[in-house]
């Protein structure tokens, strides 16, 4: 078996084995969702989580106009503040971004260059009134 992983022009894995491999995804669900008005936001990261690269975080089926608290840190949590389950740390970052029509939100993020192998955890909460909806979380490790 043969697994090549061609990144960019600057970055090429490539490794052969005759035994059995498995491919995984770059990022791996975690928490559960709360629904609003009978929908479950959804959060999913797009491009691979590399050092020095960006990562892409989209929340889908948000409710139209409210704010998405997006929550970012090196430890997973699981309290009760402020109306909401709190499925990650704050210690990287907490941004408040509108939801738009689509009841969508994508945020671009860069990675450091010299956080190979660190996990993040990221959250995202949808400010509703009267209360908050949490969506699921998304855990990763920073690649070389």
């Amino acid at each position: 078996s043969r697994v090549v992983m061609d990144l960019d022009p600057f970055t090429y894995w490539e490794d052969t084995s005759e035994g059995n491999f498995t491919i995984m995804a770059s990022y791996s669900s975690y928490g559960s969702g709360t629904a609003v008005n009978g929908e479950v936001p959804s959060l999913e990261m797009h491009n691979v989580p590399q050092a020095g690269g960006n990562i892409v975080v989209h929340i889908a089926n948000a409710q139209v106009g409210a704010n998405a608290h997006i929550i970012a840190g090196r430890m997973a949590q699981n309290s009760f503040q402020y109306g909401v389950t709190l499925l990650a740390t704050t210690d990287i970052t907490h941004r408040i971004i509108p939801v738009d029509n689509s009841g969508e939100v994508l945020v671009s993020n860069s990675l450091p260059s010299g956080a190979v192998g660190v996990t993040v955890y990221i959250q995202a909460v949808i400010a509703s009134a009267p209360v908050f909806s949490a969506t699921a979380g998304v855990q990763f490790v920073i690649l070389p």
